[in-house]
């Protein structure tokens, strides 16, 4: 996981992967409020529901549900391979600034500066241009970086027939 010699992406990639991501931390909380929606119902009854219909998504409890949603999509793609979907796509890896996969407390603190940034209009993501390195607001507080991946060369799926000769 050598990342010390690849490039830092740039504000239009890591914009267009937070859009596809957008699309399924969309249908992620669709499920979820789905789920929520449902067990409420089981719990109040339907006809709770039907009169006041706020009953069913109303509350803090619900609130923190749907941000651990968010945070749990991220945390798990970022700590398994360092990739959400998005990422993927646009060939864009998080790591640890020591080359390893981020920790607990670095997403965690990298979910909710990447979020503070969002509130502040993106300034933590425009902040790119005037930062040295690249780096955004969340990047810096987490101690992580995003790399940009090399292309994959067309050829990478072909086997190498001179391998076999004995």
């Amino acid at each position: 996981m050598d990342n010390l010699n690849l490039p830092s992406p740039g504000v239009i990639r890591r914009l267009a992967a937070i859009f596809y991501d957008s699309l399924l931390v969309i249908a992620v909380l669709m499920t979820v409020s789905g789920l929520a929606i449902g067990i409420r119902v089981i719990v109040v009854g339907e006809q709770a529901i039907k009169s006041s219909p706020s009953v069913a998504v109303n509350g803090v409890f619900f609130q923190l549900l749907l941000l651990a949603s968010i945070f749990m999509f991220f945390y798990v793609f970022w700590r398994k391979k360092g990739q959400t979907l998005g990422m993927q796509v646009w060939r864009i890896r998080l790591d640890s600034n020591n080359g390893k996969r981020i920790s607990l407390n670095q997403a965690l603190v990298r979910f909710f500066t990447a979020t503070f940034s969002a509130l502040c209009f993106g300034m933590g993501f425009w902040w790119i241009w005037l930062d040295a390195k690249n780096r955004s607001w969340h990047d810096s507080m987490s101690n992580t970086k995003l790399v940009l991946l090399p292309k994959k060369s067309k050829n990478a799926n072909v086997k190498d027939s001179t391998k076999d000769v004995y």
